[in-house]
């Protein structure tokens, strides 16, 4: 196989680069039936300018490598130009987009280094409308609020059931992991788009803000008309490992960065966006995530403190030693973290015209700061109450109470706040029910919502509202994450009124009066932006539309993705999410659309242990990983067996992460079910990746007891003890840098599977991906492994092995 090294390993586990897997028929994607090419477009990274002027992202369009891509938001309708001619560009790499048009772009190197520089795209193409356009445009500084700061996506917490499903970031606890990065904040944790990847807290490969889409470059918002060429301007190479941008809203500031040392102590530079030397501003004890700017000018970013300390006695604000040039002192007692303390955390804002650091005033003790409108200082916060978590608002100077308003704390759904309008009037949220975001506009006076009508699919966190309208990134089954605008309100609510002026609003009232409607005859919103149409399906097959169906479970409802015509189609594959605590969205998924392009049906259900579907269902496998949810997953797999009748094929098996445990336990609890698994980045049993997983995996167990053992018919939940029940074909894709799951685990599961009678090549395929991570689908070569995982589910063995690049 050329182009990705992929490789067997000997019996130590060591890569064997003298046994190359067979040599493969095409170099593209396996299309079973022989069609053209299935071209993927992915996006990841989204990034707004400080002013909202411009976006920024990397993008693959199709040749197996991530360039940047800016996106202009100066007109009616975001446009996107692609930079070639980049190497070495990977998912870890950030962009942050200028109010010029440029990209400030760290990017990781092998040596452990961040190469920190500038993009400068080519002047007179014409694919832009405002390439190196004057900062005195008319446009306000600073009218919206970028929800690319920074800002940690876990700075409130889920009023329904605890999670939220688009980030890869932790719910606040420390136990999150997953490799995705970039999606949605929720008030309550995360969640995965593109289907089901982890909710930040929990295993799960396959990738966020992103995957491609099998239209042709062109004009749909898929992919820009053509790639432009960009000048490069090294500025600094760092090699720190705390190291972030923030995209400013100041004329001659494009970012700030915020580098953290061994010692604890932060560095904050300026970065004026042209070819110059980063400008220290000052310097700051402890540790700091997040970045909200609280005023028009960029003069006050609030800013989440975190400190790990021996000494209760510690104040972040103590100036006791009028020497010091940083913001506040330190003792040796303080700046020691040996022999253990704890993290303290709290809102500070930090003035850059002086230097200093102070509290933000107002907030309770538990209260976190979420959004902010800089130009009138309306604050949007969230706290607990009376055990429920509530969203709240209030203005930046004002030193009364919070106000929660009753409505819009009792919104149905995981609801996601994504951004204020120029005003502070108007909040934007995502609302996500079931598998499906839906987007809502509250008026923080009236305490009143309405949906604005869009394709059924998925938001991400990542919007900024300005005067030009509220630019927000949407995915569906059909299109890849893509920028969209949606028109700001009438004029006539152009102010906000003092939030305290709300009859609705109420201190102590956790029953609303009444809850905003989210009905789908809600008036449609003129959008702008490439259109969302459904791309057209590939040239001699009439594709089944993506749908959200129902399935009867052992304990009710389970609801599925589904793609094709599972009782009708040559072939079904039964996809298990990651996490646990996650589902699949009705987002945009590479994997599944190729399938579904080689007239394998899909049906990717959230069984039990799934977030999005109220309390009840997302804890039922605490406690008992493996079985409700296994229950689930072995009832619709019979039910799919029974609707294809005989003489089909039984249903394929595929999971990522935690989806690949599940689903060897269901190809181990009943074989005769299935026709065989693909699995990637499994773990043996919770009890044995306590033993071996990092802090966070650890953490992520005992919230959920997932190291509990069932005692069943089935028994313990080892796959070693399991692995002779599983007589089916295999296929184990691992990364051999997985940070999450130890790669040991499918090597030794593969061990014992050949003691148990597999056969190399035959019903057994194990590939190990030097260098990848713990989701080698969307990592580098990612299109040559994704094209294993699609020949296997479609025609078995031989077709995981036919592919070479």
């Amino acid at each position: 196989m050329k182009g990705l090294a992929v490789w067997d390993t000997n019996e130590d586990g060591r890569p064997d680069r003298d046994r190359h897997l067979p040599e493969g028929v095409t170099g593209s994607i396996i299309n079973a039936s022989g069609r053209e090419p299935f071209t993927d477009v992915r996006r990841v990274n989204f990034c707004f300018s400080g002013r909202g002027r411009y976006a920024a992202c990397l993008a693959d369009h199709g040749n197996r490598r991530l360039v940047p891509e800016v996106w202009d938001l100066t007109g009616e309708t975001p446009l996107p130009r692609t930079l070639h001619g980049y190497e070495g560009v990977t998912p870890e790499t950030v962009p942050v987009a200028t109010d010029d048009g440029h990209i400030l772009l760290c990017r990781p190197t092998g040596d452990g280094a961040l190469h920190l520089i500038l993009v400068v795209p080519s002047q007179n193409d014409g694919a832009s409308r405002n390439d190196g356009v004057s900062r005195n445009d008319g446009v306000s500084r600073n009218d919206g609020v970028s929800r690319n700061d920074g800002v940690s996506r876990n700075d409130g917490a889920s009023r329904n059931d605890g999670a939220s499903r688009n980030d890869g970031a932790s719910r606040n606890d420390g136990d999150g992991f997953s490799p995705y990065g970039d999606a949605v904040f929720s008030p309550g944790g995360v969640f995965s788009p593109g289907g089901a990847f982890s909710p930040g807290v929990g295993f799960s490969p396959g990738g966020v803000f992103s995957q491609g889409d099998g239209v042709p470059p062109g004009g749909d918002g898929s992919s820009p008309d053509r790639g432009d060429v960009a000048e490069e301007y090294p500025l600094a190479v760092i090699r720190s490992s705390g190291f972030r941008l923030i995209a400013a809203p100041t004329a001659g500031t494009a970012a700030l960065a915020f580098e953290t040392g061994p010692s604890r102590i932060t560095t904050v530079w300026r970065l004026s966006g042209r070819d110059e030397p980063l400008e220290p501003v000052t310097e700051l004890f402890g540790q700091f995530s997040g970045g909200i700017w609280l005023d028009a000018t960029g003069d006050h970013l609030a800013l989440k403190f975190h400190r790990f300390n021996r000494s209760n006695r510690f104040n972040p604000y103590d100036r006791s030693n009028p020497s010091s040039n940083r913001p506040f002192a330190r003792t040796a007692d303080q700046a020691s973290t040996r022999g253990g303390g704890r993290a303290e955390t709290g809102t500070v804002v930090l003035d850059l015209s002086r230097g200093t650091l102070t509290p933000l005033g107002g907030l309770a003790g538990d209260e976190r700061l979420l959004l902010a409108a800089p130009r009138t200082g309306v604050l949007l916060t969230a706290a607990n109450r009376d055990g429920v978590h509530r969203l709240g608002v209030r203005h930046r100077d004002d030193e009364r109470p919070t106000v929660f308003p009753n409505r819009l704390n009792a919104i149905e759904g995981n609801v996601t706040p994504l951004a204020l309008d120029p005003t502070g009037r108007h909040l934007a949220l995502a609302v996500t029910r079931g598998a499906r975001s839906h987007l809502l506009l509250h008026d923080l006076v009236e305490d009143t919502g309405q949906e604005i009508d869009l394709p059924p699919g998925i938001l991400y966190q990542r919007a900024y509202w300005s005067a030009t309208g509220l630019h927000l990134i949407h995915s569906t089954p059909d299109r890849p994450p893509t920028l969209i605008t949606v028109p700001p309100p009438s004029a006539s609510h152009a102010s906000l009124s003092p939030p305290h002026v709300s009859s609705s609003a109420s201190h102590a009232s956790p029953s609303p009066p009444h809850v905003p409607s989210l009905a789908p005859h809600a008036s449609p919103s003129p959008l702008s932006s490439p259109p969302l149409l459904p791309s057209p399906p590939p040239r001699g097959r009439r594709r089944e539309p993506v749908r959200v169906q129902n399935y009867d479970g052992p304990a009710g409802a389970v609801e599925a993705i589904v793609y094709g015509d599972p009782a009708t189609s040559d072939r079904v594959v039964l996809a298990l999410h990651g996490g646990p605590e996650a589902a699949w969205q009705l987002g945009f998924n590479p994997l599944f659309r190729r399938l579904a392009a080689a007239g394998t049906a899909v049906v990717a259900p959230n069984q039990r242990g799934s977030i999005g579907y109220g309390a009840a269902h997302r804890d039922a496998i605490r406690g008992a990983w493996g079985g409700p949810d296994l229950a689930d997953v072995l009832h619709l797999g019979r039910a799919l067996l029974t609707a294809r009748g005989p003489g089909r094929e039984r249903p394929v098996l595929y999971g990522p992460s935690y989806g690949a445990h599940l689903a060897l336990l269901a190809a181990a609890a009943q074989t005769g079910l299935w026709s065989r698994a693909a699995v990637v980045a499994p773990f043996l049993s919770g009890r044995l990746l306590y033993e071996d997983g990092p802090p966070t995996v650890r953490n992520l167990l005992d919230r959920l007891g997932g190291h509990e053992e069932i005692h069943d018919e089935l028994g313990p939940r080892d796959l070693l003890r399991l692995a002779g029940r599983m007589r089916l074909p295999i296929l184990i894709i691992h990364g051999d840098q997985d940070p999450t799951i130890p790669v040991t685990h499918s090597r030794r599961l593969r061990d014992r599977l050949r003691e148990s009678g597999h056969r190399d090549g035959t019903d057994l395929i194990y590939l190990e991906v030097p260098g990848a991570g713990h989701d080698p689908l969307t990592e580098a070569d990612e299109r040559l492994v994704l094209d294993r995982v699609v020949g296997f589910l479609h025609v078995g063995p031989l077709g995981a092995l036919n592919v070479s690049g």
